[in-house]
């Protein structure tokens, strides 16, 4: 997700903002971790169908089964709210830390396990096409 305009303040996993700057293109871009880690808007089919050829090439090479790390976070929605403060967080948490903050817009949103059910079909077909069970 990019943006132009100075976005909703939300806190990234490591604590800070998780959104970055980016001078040369005049826009922010969200990181749920490390600004190194930009989150990837599956959203846009060209993402998707990118990460799904990412997959294919793989499993042309033999992979027989793939690792998804953060899984409840790879959809996000309502840039333009803050997310609201935990009544349940510790005491000494502070604003700047992520356990400070209930996250209803960035973590295990339902089209999740829609996603997650899509890419296990996609692997299937993609198994009876080679012959390989994955």
């Amino acid at each position: 997700m990019l943006t132009t305009v100075f976005p909703r303040f939300k806190v990234s996993v490591f604590g800070g903002s998780a959104w970055e700057w980016r001078e040369e293109r005049q826009q922010f871009y969200l990181h749920q971790f490390v600004p190194g880690q930009p989150d990837l808007n599956y959203e846009n089919p060209r993402v998707l169908n990118e990460i799904l050829a990412a997959a294919v090439f793989w499993m042309k090479l033999g992979v027989d089964g793939f690792r998804l790390d953060a899984v409840p976070m790879i959809y996000e929605e309502h840039y333009d709210l803050d997310e609201p403060e935990d009544p349940n967080r510790p005491p000494e948490a502070l604003p700047e830390e992520y356990r400070y903050w209930q996250h209803p817009y960035t973590y295990n949103l339902p089209r999740v396990l829609v996603a997650l059910a899509e890419f296990r079909r996609f692997v299937d077909i993609y198994s009876l096409t080679d012959g390989i069970e994955r």
